[in-house]
């Protein structure tokens, strides 16, 4: 039996968050698990502007020199991640105790 809990993303969907050093940046999204757990999760990237054309790309390609903001953007990331992640377990108290009052109310 796999005891592997899985989660789900919409593809396509918009970071709730991003933190950002210089070219170095991560996007934090939402993740829910198939009994309804929610938690915050991030992806990093590191911007660069294409020489001939001019545009900036995005890449999850690193190199050694980018190895200090790396480990920057991702202590902050999972900082933002830990802190939204409380912030959905104060909001999930709430419910459950507004729920517990209305059933009790009911009776």
């Amino acid at each position: 039996m796999d005891t592997k809990k899985t989660t789900t993303t919409k593809q396509g969907t918009r970071p709730i968050a991003t933190v950002r050093e210089g070219a170095i940046g991560a996007s934090i999204f939402v993740a829910q698990s198939p009994d309804g757990n929610q938690s915050h999760y991030f992806t990093m990237s590191r911007c660069w502007k294409n020489q001939t054309s001019g545009q900036f790309k995005y890449t999850d390609r690193m190199y050694p020199r980018n190895a200090e903001a790396v480990a920057r953007v991702a202590e902050m990331a999972a900082k933002k991640c830990s802190e939204l992640d409380a912030g959905l377990d104060q909001m999930h108290a709430a419910l459950t105790a507004t729920a517990k009052l209305e059933a009790g109310s009911a009776l």
